[in-house]
């Protein structure tokens, strides 16, 4: 018998890449055993252009946004399936994800399944390789935070049912969410990694994702509730990039004084190279946005 798959789709005024999106997903080799589509308060008529083009799936229609967890939580609320597969509605799916999946979830007797997956920027499509032995030897919340290259994209997500029901997406958070549920489904469940690619995840060209928005609310929240599963150089890490980030855009220095309390009582536990950076940034004599910056412009070709 094959396994009931619910798949659910967040979505607002995406109706390009929706289809897209839903294209991958009916073309599976493993069919899903419904598609159900939140329509999270679009201002064009998305739910009526689904269901024309798309008469089989289930929609669920917001009047006004709610935000991407509060949308996820309903479409998995709703479901009729066994398993829950989460698509974001710019992504897609290559036509084995389903089945991959499902097939790896079952051998290593998970609760969970997440994955590798290809980034595409416009003509590019690049394959983002996790480091195994990350994966191996530490947390996810470790592995994701740390400075090699570690990830888990909602679009790569499988759960059980009844083990997402436990957890959910943390609708406080307007971003990170997926490593917020990536984190506490592994502290309570067994979540295990698919090394084999089969989602494609689109960053389109002068398109501003929600994960790449500044939201230091969530950043702050997410940091404070997860830091207790987080070893102190790799929160360094993560309030280092969101100081890089705040810098970048000219941000006042509030911000960066709020990411360096974060950080300041696991000051002792941190590397040599990380405290020194704590204190120039402390001090005021670093910034690192800058360099970034600069770097990125010396990289270019002439």
């Amino acid at each position: 018998m094959s396994p009931k798959i619910s798949v659910i789709i967040p979505t607002k005024d995406r109706e390009a890449s929706l289809v897209r999106s839903l294209e991958s997903v009916y073309s599976q080799t493993l069919k899903p055993f419904e598609v159900i589509v939140i329509d999270d308060g679009s201002t064009n008529n998305t739910s009526e252009f689904v269901l024309k083009k798309f008469p089989e799936t289930r929609m669920i229609v917001n009047k006004h946004s709610k935000g991407g967890a509060v949308a996820r939580n309903q479409g998995a609320k709703e479901a009729k399936g066994d398993f829950l597969a989460f698509l974001d509605s710019d992504d897609e799916w290559m036509p084995h994800h389903l089945a991959t999946k499902i097939e790896v979830l079952t051998n290593k007797k998970a609760d969970g399944v997440f994955g590798t997956f290809y980034l595409v920027k416009g003509e590019k499509r690049e394959e983002i390789f996790f480091d195994s032995n990350i994966a191996r030897n530490l947390n996810i919340g470790n592995a994701i935070l740390s400075i090699k290259r570690f990830d888990a994209r909602t679009s790569t997500f499988l759960f059980k049912k009844s083990a997402f029901y436990t957890v959910k997406f943390d609708e406080n958070l307007k971003k990170h969410q997926d490593w917020d549920l990536a984190i506490n489904f592994d502290t309570n469940f067994n979540f295990v990694l698919d090394e084999n690619p089969s989602v494609q995840i689109f960053v389109e060209q002068g398109e501003e994702r929600m994960s790449q928005k500044l939201q230091h609310k969530s950043s702050f929240y997410f940091i404070n509730k997860n830091s207790k599963y987080i070893e102190a150089n790799n929160i360094f890490m993560f309030c280092l990039k969101q100081i890089m980030r705040s810098q970048m855009a000219k941000e006042s220095g509030e911000i960066i004084n709020r990411y360096l309390m974060v950080i300041s009582p696991y000051f002792n536990e941190l590397t040599v190279r990380n405290k020194i950076l704590f204190r120039l940034l402390k001090a005021g004599l670093l910034n690192i946005g800058r360099i970034y910056i600069l770097r990125n412009k010396i990289k270019q070709p002439y």
